[in-house]
């Protein structure tokens, strides 16, 4: 509520919002009109029958675990004040 952002929180946070738009783009740029992945198909064929219950732990389990640690140090520099 009262609650205000460092220079430094401001300028890590631009940055990384200016960072996910431009992979965002790129990857949309570099996929348009393409299939599904050939190893998303292979992870597919790997963990029939229930692919959509694994996935949740193949997947979706691993990608948020690794944006967790990713994150950490960009939580440090938004909360530190300087």
């Amino acid at each position: 509520l009262g609650w205000t952002l460092s220079p430094r929180g401001s300028v890590v946070l631009t940055l990384v919002a200016l960072w996910s738009l431009r992979l965002s783009g790129y990857l949309t740029w570099r996929n348009w009109g393409h299939g599904e992945d050939r190893r998303y198909q292979q992870i597919r064929r790997n963990n029939e029958p229930y692919f959509g219950l694994r996935s949740l732990y193949i997947i979706f389990g691993l990608q948020a675990v690794l944006a967790w640690m990713i994150s950490l140090p960009l939580h440090a520099a938004v909360l530190s004040y300087e």
